[in-house]
């Protein structure tokens, strides 16, 4: 069933003849690094959409690597590089370097395909910013992310961590 959904968003998609990609790189539970990718694209009524497509596990995070994933997940959905109009990234060197990024690479291949730095990661780097301004956040950020490389250090930490969230979480029902 989700295989049809996606194959019926493509088809409107290769309708419109015109797409930008959206992605993003996530990493799961068990630290597998995954790219999460959707077009945005507009119908004949002039309705802007915006469909997640799916997320593609990586090899590896290189911009060689996530370009070859973009293009290899073009190609499995019938799709032409050269039908791309933009590209919507997050600011990271990967995708948004101007020498060789992915935003680059495929600037390369599709002059029109422009680069626009992802609203939502500009909002998050803002908020970022206006709560180290304030020493009491920037310390309870600091020590959070001492606390989560804690946990992260050790399987047995981690796993016993993972224990009483399941515990928490079946109390909460």
């Amino acid at each position: 069933m989700a295989n049809q959904m996606v194959r019926t968003l493509i088809s409107k998609i290769t309708e419109s003849q015109h797409f930008s990609i959206i992605c993003d790189e996530v990493t799961d539970v068990s630290s597998l690094h995954h790219l999460g990718m959707s077009f945005r694209w507009v119908d004949e009524a002039f309705e802007i959409h915006e469909d997640f497509i799916g997320l593609h596990e990586m090899s590896n995070g290189s911009a060689q690597a996530v370009t070859e994933l973009i293009k290899d997940i073009l190609c499995r959905c019938g799709m032409n590089i050269k039908g791309c109009r933009g590209q919507c990234y997050d600011g990271a060197s990967v995708m948004a370097g101007v020498i060789s990024g992915v935003s680059q690479r495929l600037l390369a291949e599709e002059p029109r395909a422009v680069f626009v730095h992802c609203l939502a990661h500009s909002l998050n780097l803002a908020v970022q910013d206006s709560a180290r301004a304030i020493p009491i956040f920037r310390d309870m950020f600091d020590n959070l992310r001492e606390l989560i490389t804690f946990m992260k250090q050790s399987p047995k930490r981690l796993q016993e961590f993972s224990c009483v969230q399941q515990a928490a979480i079946g109390k909460a029902r």
